[in-house]
């Protein structure tokens, strides 16, 4: 009887995996799909960069990521690179030497330079750190973990990705 039960719990189980990961690739396939039909023109792009070797989607560690950074406090913010001396040396630098483009930025689009200049200066520490992920695992993950009225937002972030 017992191992009848365990029989089919590992099978159960593995049904399961098998759903999760079908539904997983359902989704992504139905985000291409939807991209494709949004802007027809780079369709041959969009089907290079679902296929590329890079792209791969681990939503486990994508959760593992969020739920780390969603711990950190502000002292932690604080001790990051970008609020040494050093890094608002380089902030202030980087106003400078990007004002044009900033004030273009800002007039467009509404939103301040500063606040545009700290995104960049917290996530690359302007342009220090420029990572080696592929950008497009970052937009789907986000998209798949999203609830339903933040998925247009990534997506509107995707038609604009040059992934």
């Amino acid at each position: 009887m017992n191992a009848l039960i365990l029989a089919l719990l590992l099978n159960y189980s593995g049904i399961q995996s098998f759903n999760v990961k079908f539904s997983v690739q359902q989704e992504v396939k139905r985000l291409e799909q939807a991209l494709i039909a949004e802007i027809p023109f780079k369709k041959q792009s969009i089907v290079q960069a679902f296929n590329d070797s890079r792209f791969k989607i681990d939503l486990n560690e994508r959760k593992r990521k969020r739920k780390a950074y969603n711990a950190l406090t502000l002292e932690d913010y604080l001790k990051l690179p970008a609020f040494s001396d050093e890094g608002l040396n380089i902030g202030i630098q980087f106003l400078k030497e990007n004002k044009a483009t900033l004030a273009s930025v800002e007039k467009s689009y509404n939103v301040s330079r500063f606040d545009i200049a700290a995104i960049i200066g917290l996530e690359t520490l302007y342009g220090a750190f420029t990572g080696n992920y592929y950008v497009l695992n970052q937009y789907v993950e986000e998209y798949l973990l999203s609830p339903p009225n933040r998925k247009q937002n990534v997506l509107k972030a995707l038609k604009t990705c040059s992934c």
